[in-house]
């Protein structure tokens, strides 16, 4: 990362989140996150500045009335232009204001391993990837 991004402007990296907090983060949304998204979160509990200012969010975020004011927002942008991924899909990354979103991509099954596909979504779908995993290794940074 400081080859790409110098020493200094560069993603932030949080703690860990325990299974717990990741468990209550499940239970607060209705539902289960993918596994590599888990594992994601249980090394690096959210990341700040991870595209073009655009945060992962963490656990403690998710639980907040802050993301609840953003998925609505990004939830109406959805309702407004008729993108039913924005309206059903998990937002993992944004920042208010903006409409450069990631979002896990409920409209879907999950695969036989429990994975969903990962999107980056700015108007229209920029980056898919099959997982979360093949998200972070997409060069989307």
């Amino acid at each position: 990362m400081v080859r790409v991004y110098g020493d200094d402007d560069f993603p932030v990296l949080a703690q860990p989140a325990s299974p717990q907090a990741i468990a209550l983060a499940e239970a607060h949304l209705g539902l289960t996150f993918p596994p590599s998204y888990r594992e994601f979160l249980q090394e690096s509990n959210g990341v700040r500045d991870f595209s073009d200012e655009i945060d992962l969010v963490s656990v403690e975020d998710i639980l907040s009335s802050e993301y609840a004011a953003l998925c609505e927002e990004i939830r109406g942008l959805g309702w407004q232009i008729g993108e039913r991924l924005l309206v059903e899909g998990l937002l993992i990354g944004s920042r208010p204001g903006y409409r450069n979103v990631f979002v896990i991509d409920s409209t879907v099954e999950a695969d036989e391993r429990g994975e969903r596909p990962v999107v980056y979504w700015s108007d229209s779908t920029l980056l898919r990837a099959a997982s979360f995993r093949e998200f972070l290794g997409s060069g989307v940074m």
